[in-house]
């Protein structure tokens, strides 16, 4: 896995849910930059920057004895907060429209749009699974729907009926959580921004 991503990016979503065997490895690769194929003894070197995302409290995780600390600061290079869906209404109408875009030319339905009525549905609902539920929405949508436009019949139950239960903290709606670590092999250096490239990578990494 690092090795296929050496002079680029890695992403582990759901770092939280790395059994705890996992993140010895991982810590280890991270510590010495180096990587051993099953069944070699040669060591080779990697430089990779690691995109690790949670939808939990790490910090918590770590004094309940969950995750390894270790493990936790090593990550905690640069760590930043996207706020869940429903604090970022202006972003709805975008995505809706990107995913509605991608799925129906991947399902190839002719649909191109939604009805004024369906889009505000969208935009009011809570998304309490975030980005995922929108795409799973939209998908269904573009499914069952007949016509050109998607109306509010084509939207699942709990969107057409507002039913969203409040979750409960640490939830996908609450946070999600990226941190962001570089393996660097050859400049020794531990670190970068989200945005900055490796410095001897020719990729970018963009949230």
């Amino acid at each position: 896995m690092f090795e296929a991503a050496h002079d680029g990016t890695l992403f582990l979503d759901e770092v939280r849910d790395v059994s705890p065997a996992l993140q010895v490895r991982l810590l280890r690769v991270l510590q010495a930059r180096e990587v051993r194929r099953v069944g070699e003894v040669r060591l080779r070197p990697v430089d990779v920057r690691l995109i690790a995302a949670t939808h939990r409290d790490l910090a918590a995780d770590v004094a309940q004895g969950r995750f390894r600390q270790d493990m936790y600061y090593r990550l905690r290079v640069v760590d930043g907060h996207v706020a869940p869906l429903r604090e970022r209404v202006a972003d709805v109408g975008v995505l809706m429209d990107q995913l509605l875009a991608r799925v129906a030319s991947r399902m190839g339905r002719r649909i191109r749009g939604y009805t004024d009525a369906a889009r505000q549905f969208l935009i009011d609902y809570a998304w309490p699974e975030n980005v995922r539920e929108l795409e799973l929405a939209v998908e269904r949508a573009c499914t069952v729907s007949e016509q050109p436009l998607i109306d509010v019949g084509d939207l699942p139950d709990a969107i057409q009926h507002r039913f969203v239960v409040d979750p409960p903290a640490g939830s996908p709606a609450r946070c999600a959580r990226w941190s962001a670590s570089t393996c660097s092999s050859s400049s020794g250096a531990i670190g970068a921004t989200a945005v900055a490239p490796l410095k001897n990578s020719r990729s970018r990494w963009r949230r």
